[in-house]
């Protein structure tokens, strides 16, 4: 899998000193881009700190929630990033999950979908309010009049938007409206085979595609099994993720997963994983094992987001496992 690769940052135990030195590091090392998630932190603060520390480096969102901000946030955000990086920045939207959309903002999660095809039209529309003074969006969940309201900041190019997917309908969505796809760390060889695959053929535009994928570098191969094993049943735990996992063979591992979590056994979530299960989305062992795993993947990608195994770890073996991650891609950060 000869493709650039960039490294996502969860934010998960670390501070905002680690993000920046892991970021430099990564930058020095050719990693192409930095993709900053929104789980444990705010994803466009810590983007803009990146952007501000780093000079060269391609800064990303995956994936900025889409609904808690009104699309105009949104688009003031992405503008403002875009100038604050030199036009590095990339904007990577996600509906997030039912439950957490509901009980974290308490919004209405109804047709995520539609929704989210609406709020990338009105985002557009809203970075628009630079040139136009006469923008208006009547769309079926967003509805927009930004008559005499006019940016007048230093205008920096067009925001690539990027859409975080799990499911068909997602990715169908993404090839409608967006400029790229930021892919699940579940989404297997064959899912990309069988449905990314047919679904970027059926346009005649020109999309990004970005594949995610769980990986844990280390001496002690074990030791990297293991942090990775933890983090997929995290993911596998997730009953959105079922039906993925389902297609692919592992609705028991799916199963078990979901019931370690409920009771907060770390071990057992862990021992849900199987060895096919691991093999099939994710990367792990030492450097050398992880490089010999990359090239036996075929998912026809324009990237390789590399997701570090981070669920139940400390803080300290986080950083390191950052760090081990971009010395073991430094040497194909460019594709080459």
């Amino acid at each position: 899998m000869n493709v650039p690769v960039a490294l996502d940052l969860p934010g998960y135990g670390v501070s905002v000193e680690h993000l920046v030195a892991v970021t430099r590091r990564a930058e020095a090392s050719g990693i192409k881009g930095v993709w900053v998630a929104e789980y444990f932190r705010n994803s466009f603060v810590i983007a803009a700190l990146l952007a501000r520390e780093t000079s060269t480096i391609e800064v990303g969102t995956a994936v900025s929630w889409a609904f808690p901000r009104s699309p105009l946030v949104t688009a003031l955000g992405a503008l403002d990033l875009a100038e604050i990086s030199g036009n590095r920045f990339r904007l990577g939207l996600g509906t997030q999950v039912k439950s957490a959309t509901e009980r974290w903002h308490g919004l209405d999660y109804r047709q995520p979908v539609g929704r989210i095809v609406d709020c990338v039209t009105a985002i557009r529309a809203a970075m628009r309010s630079g040139e136009d003074s006469s923008v208006v969006h009547e769309g079926p969940f967003y509805t927009m009049d930004l008559t005499g309201y006019r940016r007048v900041t230093p205008r920096p190019e067009p925001v690539p938007i990027l859409l975080g997917a799990v499911g068909p309908a997602m990715l169908r969505a993404a090839v409608r409206v967006a400029d790229g796809v930021i892919g699940h760390v579940l989404w297997s060889d064959a899912y990309f085979e069988g449905v990314v695959t047919p679904a970027l053929d059926a346009v005649d535009r020109p999309l990004r595609v970005i594949a995610s994928m769980l990986c844990s570098v280390s001496d002690d191969s074990a030791t990297a099994k293991d942090e990775v094993r933890r983090t997929l049943g995290f993911y596998a735990a997730t009953k959105s993720y079922k039906a993925l996992l389902t297609e692919d063979g592992f609705s028991d591992e799916a199963t078990a997963a979901h019931q370690a979590l409920l009771d907060g056994d770390y071990q057992r979530l862990a021992a849900s994983v199987s060895d096919r299960m691991l093999a099939t989305y994710a990367l792990a062992g030492t450097p050398a094992q992880v490089h010999e795993q990359l090239e036996a993947r075929k998912l026809a990608a324009d990237d390789l987001l590399v997701v570090p195994a981070y669920f139940g770890l400390e803080g300290p073996r986080l950083v390191e496992q950052m760090e081990g991650l971009v010395e073991t891609f430094a040497g194909v950060a460019s594709g080459s």
